[in-house]
């Protein structure tokens, strides 16, 4: 029987941590159906077998070096249901999680996010994405595209406008950004004003690297691109990129985090 929503969680060798996040889904505080799907992305630890030993009900997929596009893709292929939510393996759902975004997608959003509390283990201290829990809604694509404003933990999307977006582009970094961009592009969103999710930003995050910049500046070569290839992109957009990138060569040495880059470029002109 299908679920009312499918929770697809991406993990390699974090047995511990996607315990967690999986007891966080469980936990919820709703009456809705929600199946879980974890996709093993070629753990060397011991993830599957305990996963499989705590949670005997949850769908189990095994894949190896997919990446984190990939690997969530897997996992819609492989639900039941209309209505798709994303965990990484180190965030948590907080208790209402489920329950706000199903409600933004039943009034006719195709796409939902809320507010991410962010705990920075690498620079200390804790924030908000979006910034200062201050979202957007309806026609998001200019917004989208100066910051990913939003992370997988903390969305849903229909699977229809899942398919029509081709899923998670298979991107080393910003694979999340480019899929909201697509998104943003077609679909009105949603947005819920308040804190559904919990993300650690840690030494082993994937927004958190040693040899930022270059990082950095690749991501952005990508996203340019996406943007471009939308239709949408006027002079002021693309100028913002060349800004960005310009500023990411200069200053991106000190960076720890994508945060980092968030700070030093968010004031750029003109203004979106």
């Amino acid at each position: 029987m299908n679920k009312d929503i499918s929770c697809i969680i991406p993990t390699k060798d974090r047995e511990h941590l996607v315990e967690k996040a999986i007891k966080s889904v469980i936990s919820q505080n709703t009456s809705l159906s929600i199946e879980i799907i974890m996709v093993d992305d070629g753990s060397s630890d011991s993830t599957i077998e305990r996963i499989s030993k705590v949670f005997p009900n949850i769908i189990i997929i095994k894949t190896a070096n997919a990446g984190p596009g990939k690997a969530r893709n897997l996992g819609v292929d492989a639900s039941s249901s209309e209505i798709l939510m994303f965990l990484d393996s180190d965030d948590e759902w907080l208790p209402d999680h489920a329950e706000s975004l199903y409600k933004i997608i039943k009034s006719g959003h195709e796409f939902a996010y809320g507010i991410t509390l962010n705990h920075n283990e690498v620079s200390g201290g804790e924030f908000l994405i979006p910034e200062n829990g201050k979202g957007y809604t309806g026609d998001c694509f200019r917004n989208m595209a100066r910051w990913c404003f939003t992370v997988p933990s903390s969305v849903a999307v229909t699977k229809k406008a899942f398919d029509s977006a081709g899923g998670f582009p298979e991107l080393n970094r910003g694979e999340d950004w480019a899929f909201f961009l697509k998104l943003s592009s077609e679909f009105s969103f949603g947005f819920c004003e308040k804190v559904i999710s919990r993300r650690m930003l840690h030494e082993g995050s994937l927004c958190s690297a040693d040899s930022l910049a270059p990082k950095i500046e690749n991501l952005l070569i990508n996203i340019k691109k996406v943007v471009e290839a939308s239709g949408r992109a006027d002079a002021t957009l693309i100028h913002f990129f060349d800004q960005a990138m310009n500023i990411t060569r200069k200053e991106g040495t000190s960076w720890k985090t994508f945060q980092d880059f968030f700070t030093a470029t968010k004031n750029l002109e003109p203004r979106l």
